[in-house]
């Protein structure tokens, strides 16, 4: 009898159509409570709902809202971090900027990051 063997999905370019933006609030003014949104970085991402492994970190922040990317790595141009902000420009969805909660390098695979995001408090 022959064993089946699953085998994962892979990512690829095609399924990268979801168009977002990476930024970060900077205080450059005058006033502490003067802040301008600085762009960082902007890519295509492939968008799927969160895994129950992404639930988990969600829940330890109790966000209501998540959603988990995968953008293809940019290297030494940009690097995700938890204090960065997302725009996900999707029609679809009913809120558009989410909070960076984790970011797990080379997964799926070897050139990419998947990026867990949770509703913005």
């Amino acid at each position: 009898m022959a064993q089946m063997r699953f085998k994962n999905r892979k990512v690829q370019s095609g399924d990268m159509r979801t168009p977002v933006i990476f930024y970060q609030y900077v205080n450059e003014g005058p006033y502490p409570d003067d802040f301008e949104e600085k762009t960082l970085y902007q890519c295509f991402a492939h968008t799927y709902a969160p895994s129950m492994k992404d639930q988990e970190i969600l829940g330890v922040y109790e966000a209501s809202l998540g959603l988990t990317i995968v953008i293809r790595d940019p290297w030494q141009d940009y690097t995700p971090k938890t204090n960065h902000i997302v725009r996900v420009e999707d029609f679809r969805l009913e809120q558009q900027t989410f909070n960076v909660y984790e970011v797990r390098l080379d997964a799926p695979e070897t050139g990419f990051i998947t990026i867990v995001l949770g509703d913005k408090k």
